[in-house]
């Protein structure tokens, strides 16, 4: 069985590919890890050592939930918590829409109501 990092789609498999390919030069000759990847990183690199004043956070919805690049909820949560750690309002998100899949106008009604997104 595969694991997930190797089945093509997921993020660190997209990560992998990145560093292998030699689209980031910073990568070059090192692994990637799951670290790479989570929120201490993330805020690090485009708010500290980047000249990113405000960013937007959007999604790439997939028919695969799983293959999300993060769920719902993780895209509102990561910007009320850079904007608490920032003091300012540094990131907005946007709810992605997935017509066609069941209950989708409820999510965005709900989404409207519950994480009020910028977009």
């Amino acid at each position: 069985m595969m694991s997930d990092a190797a089945r093509p789609g997921t993020v660190m498999w997209q990560h992998t590919l990145i560093s292998t390919l030699g689209w980031n030069k910073d990568l070059a000759g090192r692994t990637p890890t799951v670290e790479d990847l989570q929120f201490a990183n993330f805020f690090k690199e485009i708010y500290l050592d980047s000249d990113t004043r405000i960013a937007l956070l959007t999604n790439a919805p997939s028919d695969a939930p799983e293959d999300w690049l993060l769920p719902q909820d993780k895209v509102f949560e990561a910007r009320d918590r850079v904007n608490r750690e920032a003091g300012a309002q540094r990131m907005l998100a946007h709810f992605t829409l997935t017509p066609g899949q069941p209950g989708w106008l409820d999510a965005v009604d709900r989404a409207i109501e519950l994480y009020r997104p910028e977009g």
